[in-house]
């Protein structure tokens, strides 16, 4: 009877040592996956904040090239013959007809 008693209590002891070995394993696989959910979260916040400073970015991009094809038609448009000569009647300046030059000859020194 006793041998059936020891035999008995060895069973239920190590039936309670695995008992106490599948909770801690149960503990830890419940942390180790709440660890891993909160690093996807961190992750999925961070990708999201990224992807809105991107389209920020991107737009600005977009301003910033409108404005340089405006830039640009309005130097075209400065440059043009049309408005080169508005401006240079502006000036109210004669044109010169005949104009002549000095001629070199020995009278004037050389540098």
């Amino acid at each position: 009877m006793t041998r059936t008693n020891n035999c008995l209590l060895n069973s239920r002891k190590d039936k309670s040592n695995s008992n106490i070995g599948l909770k801690c394993l149960n503990i830890i696989l419940c942390s180790f996956i709440s660890i891993c959910f909160g690093f996807y979260l961190f992750n999925i916040g961070q990708l999201a904040s990224q992807g809105f400073v991107l389209s920020e970015l991107k737009s600005k991009g977009n301003n910033l090239l409108s404005e340089k094809s405006e830039l640009e038609e309005q130097i075209s448009v400065a440059q043009s013959y049309y408005s080169l000569n508005s401006r240079v009647a502006k000036l109210e300046m004669v044109e010169a007809v005949d104009s002549e030059y000095l001629k070199v000859n020995s009278t004037l020194a050389k540098k």
